[in-house]
């Protein structure tokens, strides 16, 4: 998913987050990519987006434990797994 147009990228390094919007449906608008220690994942600036944010900062987000779980497990693999080959993921390291 791309960008939309005039939106402002809103950068996430919280697994946690990034786990609780996946579970909700919000998708990332592109791959996730390692910078120093960290992976980001980025999404849409709504005000939408922020909204969730601040329910799930404020303990009032409520969603499904089992699929957050499930989700978060992924999020995690797949985390650690980017991290391993430090770049882009599904692209790797340039060889």
């Amino acid at each position: 998913m791309e960008p939309k147009k005039g939106l402002k990228p809103y950068q996430v390094n919280d697994i946690a987050l990034v786990s609780y919007l996946q579970t909700i449906g919000y998708k990332q608008t592109k791959d996730p990519t390692v910078v120093g220690h960290n992976v980001h994942y980025l999404y849409n600036d709504t005000d939408e987006l922020r909204k969730e944010i601040e329910d799930f900062y404020n303990h009032r987000a409520q969603v499904d434990p089992l699929s957050l779980l499930e989700t978060f497990r992924t999020i995690k693999t797949t985390t650690m797994e980017l991290k391993k080959l430090g770049g882009v993921w599904g692209g790797g390291r340039d060889e």
